[in-house]
């Protein structure tokens, strides 16, 4: 499968991040997503996580996971 993204196109907006699905992922070590979690909060969310157009996760599960730690409930997806 091969998706082709558009670099000037501004990022989707995903109105519930619980509706992204995550399959098998490769890491199962996320690290420490309170830190992580307070980056984002501190910083805003620089790089957001990737899904498909079928909100498939394709990267960024630790984001995912540290918006959600935040209470975020949607979140821009590239």
């Amino acid at each position: 499968m091969t998706f082709f993204v558009d670099p000037d196109a501004p990022p989707a907006r995903i109105d519930n991040i619980d509706d992204i699905k995550i399959g098998n992922r490769i890491h199962k070590d996320f690290g420490d997503i309170e830190e992580l979690a307070g980056d984002i909060e501190q910083n805003g969310l620089i790089n957001p996580p990737v899904v498909t157009p079928d909100l498939v996760l394709i990267a960024g599960e630790r984001r995912l996971r540290a918006l959600k730690h935040l209470g975020w409930t949607w979140s821009r997806c590239g």
